[in-house]
């Protein structure tokens, strides 16, 4: 929550969600994921693309930002 917006802590941020996504949810496959640190803004812009295999739904995308207000879905 503290730490400084930049690219080592937007890793380190991109390494939990994509090893505890598929824990979390295990009836999705993870295709990409990456995650933009803006220092100006005070947010991370997220990008996380995914499928449901079993529902034959392929090349979702859920783009959203981390900031101050929390995590905010990006239309």
């Amino acid at each position: 929550l503290f730490e400084p917006i930049n690219t080592t802590t937007a890793y380190f941020l991109a390494q939990f969600i994509y090893s505890n996504l598929g824990v979390q949810e295990p009836r999705i496959t993870l295709t990409g994921l990456s995650i933009e640190g803006l220092e100006d803004q005070n947010q991370y812009d997220i990008n996380i693309s995914f499928s449901i295999p079993k529902l034959d739904i392929y090349d979702l995308s859920l783009n959203a930002s981390l900031n101050k207000d929390g995590y905010v879905l990006v239309w």
